[in-house]
C-alpha cells in the first residue's frame, strides 16, 4: 500500500500547476494576433490547454477551461474568411464520469459542448469544429511514472506502467496499455487535414477500448 501511496504522490506532484492571476482574453487575442501568419497558410487550430501556457490564470480549472475556449474565440476572426478547422481536446471520461473524476470530467463536459456549438454555429462560413476525448495516453508524466517504479519494483520497463495501471489502478481498455502521443496527433492530423471535410461537431474516443 505504501508503494501504491508513494506512487499516487509522485503523480499528484508532476500534475500539479501553480498558478497566478487573471486577464486571459486580452492575452490571447494579442497572441492570436501576433501570431497570425501561422493561420494564413494553414487555416487550421488546435486548441487545447496547452495552447495557453503563455497566460497566468486563478487556477488550473480555469486553464483548461479557457485555454481552449479563449484560443478558439479569439481565432475565430481568422478563420471564418477561410474555411477553417478546428479541433479541440476533451477526455473520454466525459461519457461516463465518476465520482473521483467529477471535477476534471465537468471542465472536460464543457469543452466538448462549446466544440459542439461552435460547429453548429460556425458550419454555415464552412468552420468545421471537432473534439478529441483521449483515455489515458503515456505523455512527459506517465514516462516519469513508469521509469519510478521499473525503478522501485523491479518491473521490466517495457511492463513496469502497465502492470500497475491494470492491477491497482483497475484500468481496463481492450489494448492493455496507454496510448502514445503520436497516435492521438495523427487522429488530430486526420481531423484538421481536407480528409475529413464533411466531419464536424463529433466527439472522437482515441482510448485504448474502454467499457463507453
Amino acid at each position: 500500500m505504501r508503494r501504491h501511496s508513494r506512487i499516487q504522490d509522485l503523480l499528484l506532484t508532476l500534475c500539479t500547476v501553480v498558478t497566478a492571476v487573471t486577464d486571459v482574453k486580452p492575452r490571447v487575442n494579442m497572441r492570436v494576433h501576433a501570431d497570425k501568419p501561422r493561420f494564413d497558410p494553414a487555416h487550421r487550430v488546435y486548441a487545447d490547454r496547452s495552447c495557453c501556457n503563455f497566460l497566468t490564470t486563478s487556477s488550473p480549472s480555469e486553464t483548461r477551461q479557457e485555454g481552449t475556449t479563449r484560443t478558439v474565440e479569439a481565432a475565430l476572426p481568422h478563420l471564418v474568411p477561410t474555411k477553417g478547422t478546428i479541433v479541440t481536446t476533451a477526455a473520454y471520461s466525459i461519457r461516463s464520469p465518476e465520482i473521483a473524476r467529477l471535477p476534471f470530467a465537468g471542465l472536460k463536459s464543457a469543452v466538448a459542448v462549446f466544440t459542439k456549438g461552435i460547429a453548429k454555429e460556425y458550419g454555415q462560413h464552412g468552420i468545421r469544429a471537432n473534439c478529441v476525448c483521449p483515455g489515458a495516453v503515456e505523455t512527459e508524466t506517465l514516462r516519469v511514472v513508469r521509469d519510478y517504479i521499473a525503478m522501485e519494483r523491479g518491473y521490466p520497463h517495457e511492463e513496469a506502467l502497465e502492470r500497475v495501471m491494470v492491477e491497482e489502478w483497475g484500468f481496463t481498455a481492450a489494448l492493455g496499455r496507454p496510448g502514445q502521443p503520436h497516435e492521438v496527433g495523427e487522429l488530430t492530423a486526420f481531423l484538421l487535414s481536407p480528409r475529413a471535410g464533411f466531419l464536424t461537431g463529433a466527439l472522437i474516443n482515441i482510448d485504448g477500448g474502454t467499457n463507453f
